[in-house]
């Protein structure tokens, strides 16, 4: 009889050590679907911040081609994470397309709508980023609203709207680290653009038809002027020489009064077309600049 309790209770502890096994079998395949993902996403992280772009790009796509059960909050992970990827690799299209598909109910939306914006500004699409940034609803954040001012003025002043930049400009405040010197470094920019815009080609040519060559330095050259100024002259004071020793008709005034007078006209229009030709050099320097001080803050304000 005590054989037959034994081997029973033998039985009764196996079968009890065989359901704590399912249970724990249970739990492990519940951990095997969840788990995965959100170590792989830490990885993910982790290669990002150390530049392994293309790996990040590998496992990002590797999790989505894995048919794992992914839930909505990782998915937007893995959209911002594939979008961050392209921007730090200049793809800006696929960046952009990456940050759009985050949704509004995971804390990463914000990051990604100023990074769409900054894509669509890097991509010269200022009014696309405009529009990515006003469509962008703030009121409940308040940590954001001056940080959120500074990059409306950078948009503005990329797409040349000084009034609007203007309105910015003035609730600057100078007191957030991330930012502060940027919202300085933007009020130079205004002021040289503003200088650059006020310009006219018309007078530069004026100003060369009487000097020759200061037209350039009026728009904003500073050695070419001479330069100009050193060529046109001498050839005057010969054509001169030449016309008083021989007269008009003389063969040394046809061809030296000729060349001065291709290069004083030639000084005279290249004057005129330098405003437009230093307005470019100087924009496109000040795009570089603004841009650079957009991305700065936007890295500092997010990482």
């Amino acid at each position: 009889m005590r054989i037959v309790h034994l081997f029973a209770g033998l039985f009764f502890l196996n079968s009890l050590i065989a359901q704590d096994f399912r249970t724990d079998s249970a739990l492990v395949d519940v951990q095997t679907i969840k788990n995965p993902v959100t170590e792989e996403l830490k990885f993910v992280n982790y290669l990002i911040t150390n530049s392994q772009y293309n790996d990040a790009l590998f496992v990002l796509e590797k999790l989505q081609e894995d048919n794992l059960q992914i839930s909505s909050s990782q998915f937007d992970s893995i959209y911002f994470y594939t979008g961050w990827v392209n921007y730090f690799n200049k793809r800006f299209g696929k960046a952009i397309t990456s940050f759009e598909k985050v949704s509004k109910e995971t804390d990463l939306y914000y990051n990604s709508r100023y990074y769409a914006a900054f894509c669509y500004a890097y991509t010269q699409n200022f009014n696309a980023a405009w529009d990515v940034l006003t469509n962008l609803d703030i009121s409940q954040k308040e940590e954001l609203k001056e940080f959120h001012n500074f990059q409306l003025a950078c948009v503005a002043l990329l797409k040349r709207d000084l009034k609007i930049f203007e309105e910015y400009a003035a609730m600057f405040k100078f007191s957030n680290y991330n930012y502060a010197k940027e919202e300085e470094q933007l009020l130079t920019y205004y002021k040289d653009i503003s200088s650059a815009k006020h310009k006219s080609g018309f007078l530069a040519a004026l100003i060369s038809a009487v000097i020759p060559g200061m037209g350039k330095f009026y728009a904003g050259y500073k050695g070419l002027p001479f330069g100009a100024l050193f060529t046109t002259l001498p050839l005057a004071a010969v054509a001169v020489e030449t016309f008083i020793k021989g007269g008009l008709l003389s063969p040394q005034f046809i061809i030296l009064g000729s060349l001065f007078t291709v290069f004083y006209i030639g000084n005279i229009w290249g004057s005129a077309l330098s405003v437009n030709a230093i307005k470019k050099e100087i924009y496109a320097e000040i795009n570089y600049n603004i841009l650079f001080d957009m991305h700065i803050p936007l890295r500092r304000t997010f990482e």
